[in-house]
């Protein structure tokens, strides 16, 4: 499963050498509604797969980092709706730290059959979150969970490392630890063109 996910894993922009992260850097602030959530990690079709089985980003991250290092987490935003409180916790945990580890992107039910969504860009509460962290000045890497294109314009232009993660199963952040501390070469291809917008 650590494997299949790993090689399911597509760098869509690396400035600057951001990625891959030091184990040794000394805070790294995790955020997002999906950065420790276990439910929609095995997507729509999950088969026997058990929410309670899988390994989120932030177990992920927590695991290969040394002892050293601060991992700060905070939540940001629900996946559809805002909540200030998360932002302003999102905000201060990012200025604390060297480096932003974001987990936005969908819920499993959302990409699967009789799902089908206006937009396909990410959810407004997800974009004000991706704006004020990147207006924190600390270096983000996002980290795209999801069963269809997004449209991530603003994010791709201003956003300096992005991976496309999928919804990537039981060791999802095993495998996602893998790629971004360097252990492990992100080497798959898009299957399919990403729309700039629904039109």
């Amino acid at each position: 499963a650590r494997d299949m996910a790993r090689k399911s894993v597509v760098l869509l922009k690396n400035e600057e050498k951001l990625l891959p992260l030091s184990a040794n850097t000394k805070t790294i602030a995790v955020i997002g509604p999906l950065a420790d959530d276990q439910t929609h990690m095995n997507g729509f079709w999950a088969g026997k797969g058990e929410a309670e089985d899988v390994v989120t980003l932030l177990a992920g991250i927590k695991a290969r980092v040394s002892d050293k290092t601060r991992v700060i987490y905070a939540k940001g935003s629900h996946l559809e709706s805002s909540d200030k409180g998360l932002l302003k916790r999102a905000v201060k945990a990012a200025k604390k730290a060297d480096v932003v580890v974001l987990a936005v992107g969908e819920d499993s039910i959302k990409t699967g059959e009789a799902a089908s969504r206006v937009s396909i860009e990410l959810y407004e509460a997800q974009q004000e979150l991706v704006k004020a962290l990147h207006n924190t000045g600390t270096p983000v890497v996002m980290v795209l969970m999801n069963g269809r294109p997004l449209a991530i314009n603003w994010s791709a232009e201003n956003i300096p490392a992005i991976l496309e993660a999928w919804f990537l199963g039981s060791q999802a952040g095993n495998a996602l630890a893998d790629v971004l501390f360097g252990d492990y070469n992100p080497s798959a291809k898009l299957t399919m063109t990403v729309p700039r917008s629904v039109g």
